[in-house]
């Protein structure tokens, strides 16, 4: 299983840490929007990864919510850049793709397309 998400800013892939029964795969792909400054993004990754989770588990805990029987690890990612993702279905697994267009020599006529980053999601044997 595989979820679409994005509007956070940034990209990364995650996935559902547990032994037995289907992958559980979250994509997300922010696209085309205006860049944040590198303290922003600094700050987003930081809170994303490590504060952000130990704080919601505490604040859980304190309110008697138990704590999930999983949990997420990242796979891939954050990246900050303006990307466009794509899924494509192939006999190796879903395959996830994220681009981003990068300008050459001031020819902003012409931008060329860059790999970010790529994951395969393959099926559990």
């Amino acid at each position: 299983m595989t979820f679409l998400s994005g509007d956070v800013h940034y990209s990364t892939a995650s996935e559902v840490q547990r032994a037995t029964g289907s992958r559980i795969v979250q994509a997300v792909c922010s696209p085309i929007r205006n860049p944040l400054p590198i303290i922003m993004r600094s700050f987003s990754a930081v809170l994303a990864y490590t504060i952000a989770t130990r704080l919601t588990a505490l604040l859980a805990r304190s309110a008697g919510v138990t704590s999930p029987s999983f949990h997420w690890a990242g796979v891939k990612g954050p990246w900050f850049d303006n990307c466009l993702a794509n899924l494509e279905d192939t006999p190796a697994g879903l395959v996830l793709k994220w681009e981003k267009g990068v300008v050459s020599n001031g020819d902003h006529g012409h931008p060329l397309v860059e790999q970010v980053a790529t994951v395969t999601v393959a099926p559990r044997k």
